[in-house]
This record gives structure tokens, C-alpha cells and sequence, in this order.
């Protein structure tokens, strides 16, 4: 039952690997199987009945979200037509991605598969929307640092902000774009290696923990629209998966020096750092999974433009493929809890689409 539940993931993943291979417009392809697989989709992510709902019934629960999506929700609200919502955020979330592939990864077709496979993007963003579309316009944002568009790099962050106040997360990422500031391999392993081990330290004091959540629960009390977005939520919008992120990042800063030399791209050394620092981020503040999910996010989306640099014959390549398969299928596959999604595996199966419903 489970493998026919999978069948529109894995046509899915087949048309990634297929399309690019038959023709060179493969980027505007696959954007529109992507857009139609996700703005049209119907209970998919563990927020789509919560918006639906929102779009539905009007009143507090669109008041307290965010400015640019509170109109967009008001609009879907006043046109009686919530699913426009999910093709919106959509449409907007694989434009950002899609239009810095096409303009600066190396090869946009690894892009694109890294994109579907890792749990933290593509699967996100059918998920967890609004921080999804707010961690793709960062990621657009630094298109235009790369032209030397500072002033619409900056603006494009606060347009973020507007989007998921967790945004302010990447103005930690500043430093690395902007100045282009990065660690040396020996840097990145200690830091790394450091974060795993302090992280597991300061996981084993629950009051640490308690600590950090009584903090954010003061920060609530004075602005109710944070409600969930620090507070441990168990694992929620959390890939299950942190061991694999840690396995790519020892492939990629065991590869440093060769990808440096091989891409010839002075912003090499910053993206693995990004990276790196992201899934540094991830195990040291692994005792809250919803900070440390939403804080490592900004940093990692960087692998995106670092994956089409493997060498395609190369073991390491064939080490992230293989992670990449096993990752996505065991994020689909693994049992989720949710009240809106009783009776099913979790958010993602069955898939289903808008019409007919």
C-alpha cells in the first residue's frame, strides 16, 4: 500500500532525472511539474488544513500571521478561494529557487534533484509554507549580492521578515555573503566536530532545555505571533534525518580543497562554510529541533549550489546520490503525528490533488 502511495513522489523523482537528460529546457519543465505537483495538491503538509481553515473562517488566524501573507490570505478569504493560497506560495517559493539555479548554480539539473531529495526543501515547503517561501527568498536574495545588488539584496531579506519573522535567522548568514567569509578545512571540522559534541553535552541537562523554552515562552507573551516558531515542537518541520545531513557535510568538508580548486569560484570556500556552520547549528542546538531546524536552514540551503561541483563519476557523487534516495523515501515513509492527518502514515501520503475534491 505503501509503495502505491509513493508512486507520484517517485514519477516524481523520475521526471528530474529523465527530463534533463531529453531536453535543454529542462529548468522551465520541471518548474511546472513542480509548481502543478505542489500549488495543486490537496491535504498535503502538515499546515494545509490549518490555512484552509484560516481561509475559511477569516477573523484571528489571519490577523496574526505576517504582513505580506496576510494579504494573500485576505484575498483568498474575500475570493472564496483558499487553494489560490498554495499555488501562490508555490509559484513564489520555486521561482526564487528555480531562478538562481538557471542563473548560478554550475549545473541546474543537480540543483534541482538535491532540491527535490533533501527533506529541508522541496517537502518543506509543502509543509511548513510561509518559512519555506521566507528561506527561498534569502536564498534569491543572494542572486543579486552575487551582481553586486546590495540595496535589493538587504530589501529582499527584510521582504523575508514579512514573510516568517524566523527570517531574522538569516542576517546570521550576512557575514559569509556579503564579506564573503569563510574557514579553512581544518576550521570547518573543529568547529563541527565541537558543535556535535557540545550539543550532545548540553542535550543531556533537561534543564537546559527547560531553560531555553521558558525563554521564548517569555518572547510570546509579548507577541503572540511567534506561538510555535521556537518552541520545541518534538520534531515537527524537523527532518528525522540529522545523521545523513552530518554524513553529507563529511563528504563535502572531505572534499573542500578539491571542489575550491575544481570550481575555480571565489565563493566556493564561503558556501561550504555556510553549509558546514548550518549543519553545525543543527546538532548543537539539536535539544530545541524547531530552532535548530529553522536557524540551520538559512545556512544549508547553500549545498544547492555546491552539489553540481561532484565529479559525476566520482564515489563521492555516488555517496550523495545514494543519500539523497534514502533520505527522501525515508522522510515520505516515516510515521508522523498529526490530528489533522489521523489514519495516515503522515502529511505527505496519499498524495491527492485540488480537483475532484
Amino acid at each position: 500500500m505503501v509503495l502505491i502511495d509513493l508512486l507520484p513522489y517517485i514519477f516524481l523523482l523520475f521526471l528530474t532525472l529523465f527530463i534533463p537528460a531529453v531536453s535543454k529546457k529542462y529548468v522551465l519543465i520541471l518548474f511546472v511539474v513542480l509548481l502543478v505537483f505542489s500549488g495543486f495538491r490537496y491535504g498535503v503538509g502538515w499546515d494545509y488544513f490549518n490555512y484552509t481553515v484560516a481561509m475559511k473562517e477569516g477573523g484571528w488566524r489571519i490577523s496574526r500571521i505576517e504582513f505580506l501573507i496576510r494579504q494573500l490570505e485576505l484575498f483568498c478569504y474575500r475570493q472564496k478561494a483558499p487553494q489560490l493560497f498554495f499555488f501562490v506560495t508555490s509559484l513564489a517559493t520555486l521561482s526564487c529557487y528555480f531562478f538562481v539555479f538557471s542563473k548560478v548554480s554550475f549545473k541546474p539539473s543537480a540543483s534541482i534533484f538535491a532540491f527535490l531529495c533533501l527533506p529541508i526543501f522541496f517537502l518543506s515547503s509543502l509543509s511548513i509554507i510561509r518559512f519555506a517561501l521566507a528561506v527561498a527568498i534569502t536564498f534569491w536574495a543572494y542572486y543579486f549580492l552575487e551582481r553586486g545588488k546590495k540595496s535589493l539584496y538587504i530589501a529582499l531579506l527584510v521582504a523575508s521578515f514579512f514573510v516568517h519573522k524566523a527570517a531574522a535567522f538569516s542576517l546570521l548568514t550576512m557575514p559569509f555573503v556579503l564579506w564573503k567569509v569563510s574557514f579553512n578545512q581544518r576550521l570547518n571540522v573543529i568547529i563541527f566536530i565541537a558543535c556535535i559534541v557540545i550539543g550532545k553535552v548540553i542535550g543531556s541537562f533537561s534543564l537546559v532545555s527547560a531553560i531555553f523554552d521558558s525563554f521564548f515562552n517569555m518572547v510570546q507573551a509579548e507577541d503572540l505571533i511567534y506561538t510555535g516558531y521556537l518552541v520545541d515542537s518534538k520534531g515537527a518541520g524537523f527532518s528525522r534525518t540529522p545523521y545523513l545531513y552530518a554524513a553529507i557535510n563529511v563528504i563535502v568538508l572531505y572534499s573542500f580543497k578539491q571542489l575550491v580548486q575544481i570550481s575555480n569560484n571565489e565563493r566556493m570556500a564561503s558556501w561550504i562554510t555556510l553549509f558546514s556552520m548550518g549543519c553545525s547549528f543543527m546538532f548543537l542546538f539539536s535539544f530545541n529541533q524547531t530552532f535548530a531546524s529553522r536557524l540551520a536552514q538559512f545556512f544549508m540551503v547553500y549545498f544547492l549550489l555546491i552539489f553540481p561541483y561532484f565529479k559525476k563519476k566520482s564515489i563521492q557523487y555516488y555517496m550523495l546520490f545514494f543519500i539523497f534516495l534514502f533520505v527522501f523515501f525515508f522522510q515520505l515513509t516515516t510515521a508522523g503525528r498529526h490530528p489533522d492527518f489521523i489514519g495516515r502514515i503522515n502529511c505527505f501520503l496519499p498524495y491527492r490533488m485540488f480537483f475532484g475534491q
